[in-house]
């Protein structure tokens, strides 16, 4: 739970509550919240007022006549300049910022004109709540010109399509991009390139969401890509080679079998060309296996070839001559 938003959200409550209070209420809700306390100015002011407008409009005092009628709207005007005066946010919700030590900031919603308080977040997701005085003194509104290489932004096209780029490089006179995601689904591995004015003058070039950064990896990644961050390269994924199981190869097999009785069937037809392909593509797969023999393996049947063959008036049996054929086949699955 984020228990400073709670508190946050409940003093603004009280707050709100605060002007319809019985006086007893709002001396005790001060001791919990004591900014909503009167200034010891204020409350002279009022002592003031109260006895003023206890006299008449022109009293006389020692031969002089005071028109406390002027008096009294002096001060109450005092009062009001002093309520109105509220501090305005520099940003609305909506604005991408950037801090004076280059964090990039979206405030999420309107500005909390009661407790001065903005709402932000980042690109990665990241809550923050500050004060309209720190973040208008050390921020300024996000612009093109702080882009930079492996940075996600979103935009439209100018022909109403969605799009969330990566880009590759950034300069005052081009930006190419590694990859684009349109409208949220289609997707183009490539090196884009626009003129760096045609992004400079959109309003709504702006850096990406979370969930949109979400996106376009997770459509990256369909692709067979992969962001390296630290390089500000998209790589293509290495396809690892896939264990081939006896269940793989009678599946296999099985299919062969079945696709040779429907060529059988369908001879005279146009589907035969089809099940000629699909039968000459899965008899060229070959059964992919990581194994080799190790080099004591290798001794040992080197020493029966040897072995057996020591025998002069011994014929070579059927037996011998596999061993012989396999040796030689692991001896070249050795040298891939």
């Amino acid at each position: 739970m984020d228990y400073k938003q709670k508190y946050e959200q409940l003093t603004k409550f009280i707050k709100d509550l605060y002007p319809h209070m019985s006086d007893y209420c709002k001396e005790k809700t001060e001791g919990v919240i004591p900014e909503l306390k009167e200034s010891e100015d204020e409350r002279i002011r009022k002592e003031i007022l109260n006895v003023f407008k206890q006299l008449d409009e022109c009293t006389t005092i020692c031969g002089r006549n005071y028109d406390y009628a002027k008096w009294i709207a002096w001060l109450e005007k005092q009062g009001v300049q002093k309520s109105a005066d509220k501090v305005e946010p520099k940003f609305k919700v909506g604005d991408w910022i950037v801090t004076n030590k280059n964090h990039i900031w979206y405030v999420d919603e309107t500005p909390d004109t009661t407790s001065y308080l903005y709402r932000l977040i980042n690109q990665y997701g990241k809550v923050e709540v500050a004060e309209f005085e720190i973040v208008d003194k050390k921020a300024r509104l996000w612009t093109i010109k702080d882009a930079k290489d492996g940075d996600v932004l979103s935009f439209n096209d100018g022909h109403g399509n969605d799009c969330i780029e990566l880009i590759k490089s950034i300069t005052d006179k081009k930006i190419e991009f590694w990859f684009c995601l349109t409208n949220g689904n289609q997707y183009e591995v490539f090196d884009g390139v626009v003129p760096y004015t045609n992004l400079a003058s959109r309003e709504d070039a702006t850096p990406a969401t979370k969930e949109q950064r979400d996106l376009l990896f997770q459509k990256i990644k369909e692709a067979g890509y992969e962001w390296d961050g630290e390089k500000k390269e998209l790589k293509k994924i290495e396809q690892k080679p896939v264990e081939w199981s006896e269940e793989d190869e009678k599946e296999r097999k099985r299919v062969v079998d079945l696709l040779e009785g429907w060529l059988y069937t369908f001879k005279e037809t146009c589907y035969a060309e089809d099940c000629k392909c699909g039968i000459a593509w899965l008899k060229s797969l070959k059964p992919k296996s990581h194994w080799k023999p190790s080099v004591a393996q290798m001794n040992a049947l080197q020493c029966f070839l040897e072995y057996g063959c020591a025998a002069p008036d011994r014929e070579a049996s059927f037996a011998e001559k596999h061993l012989e054929e396999l040796y030689n086949d692991l001896i070249k699955l050795l040298k891939q």
